[in-house]
């Protein structure tokens, strides 16, 4: 089956003035979507899964959120290492 578009490449990625202008806007959106992107950017991982993660997948001693294979696009379970900001 012929795809309906060709796919590309996605080789875009934010400058630092664009990355603290997102910033500040999520300071200005505020709750639920601010805190949302700011977790996109700081783990950069798929935005379904960041929006779907759950307390009991975090291990705040260890620093890790560990993403269930369920909830993985590839469906293999994941560790993701949390700095202090996603922790926050």
């Amino acid at each position: 089956m012929k795809l309906p578009t060709q796919e590309t490449a996605r080789d875009r990625v934010l400058g630092d003035d664009e990355l603290r202008w997102l910033w500040q806007a999520c300071d200005e959106a505020g709750w639920a979507f601010g805190p949302l992107v700011k977790l996109l950017v700081l783990t950069a991982q798929r935005r379904d899964e960041v929006a779907g993660m759950e307390w009991s997948e975090i291990d705040l001693v260890k620093r890790v959120w560990t993403i269930p294979r369920h909830k993985a696009k590839n469906d293999r379970v994941h560790e993701v290492q949390l700095s202090e900001a996603a922790i926050e």
